[in-house]
């Protein structure tokens, strides 16, 4: 047999014999890191796309709390700019209460002829979800009276009023969700509550915190909504 046959031979037997099982070995271990940095990868990616898309729903729904708040504030009017009909109960202002998170007024929406509507936005704790807040919105129709109308009490039981959840996922507000300006653009820092001091605003600041998922970081939005009825109520052009 030549030398060139026995290598050959040599070689067939070499490839016959397999890998060893140090070669074995230095496979799986490599093939376990390549698994194990191609997991991660994928991990984080999710992690990542997963945080993008509820940072998204909590914008769309800070949008969402902004503008249905926008849209009915600029429909605030006093109860005599819509009828000649009469509210003897009603106060002579278009806003009711204002208060840090909370605020009562007169909206000319749904408007029957009779009057406006008696709206009340509310920033308070969701009761199905323990430390965290919604915001409310309360719809009282008027009611006929005589030579005019009138509301039903909101303590009262029966009381018929609409009653939605606009927008959930807020966070317990530490600080004012609504902040009230006069027409000078200075900030009403004074309780409001006797009719001369609520006709003083002019605008509001709007601000929510929005944080579907605890543990991410709140998205904040703010507006200022101007009162587009509110030059009507200013004191200095009145007389």
């Amino acid at each position: 047999m030549s030398a060139r046959t026995r290598q050959d031979q040599v070689d067939r037997e070499h490839r016959d014999a397999g890998m060893s099982l140090a070669e074995v070995l230095v496979a799986m271990g490599l093939l376990g890191i390549l698994t194990t940095l191609i997991a991660t990868v994928v991990i984080l990616g999710l992690r990542v796309s997963s945080t993008m898309q509820e940072r998204l729903d909590d914008s769309t729904s800070g949008e969402i709390a902004i503008m249905t708040t926008s849209k009915l504030l600029r429909t605030a009017v006093r109860q005599d700019q819509l009828e000649e009909l009469d509210c003897s109960t009603c106060v002579k202002t278009a806003i009711v209460k204002a208060t840090a998170n909370e605020i009562t007024f007169y909206a000319n929406v749904g408007n029957t002829g009779q009057g406006p509507s008696l709206v009340t936005l509310t920033v308070l704790e969701n009761p199905k979800a323990r430390g965290t807040a919604i915001l409310r919105q309360r719809t009282q129709r008027p009611l006929p009276a005589t030579n005019g109308f009138t509301y039903c009490s909101s303590t009262s039981s029966s009381c018929a009023a609409t009653t939605r959840t606009v927008v959930d996922g807020l966070v317990l507000p530490s600080t004012a969700s609504f902040s009230y300006y006069d027409f000078s653009g200075e900030l009403i820092t004074r309780s409001l509550t006797a009719q001369p001091d609520l006709n003083a605003v002019a605008s509001i600041d709007v601000s929510f915190s929005v944080r579907t998922e605890r543990g991410n970081d709140a998205t904040v939005v703010v507006q200022r909504i101007r009162l587009p009825n509110a030059d009507i109520s200013d004191p200095d052009q009145t007389t």
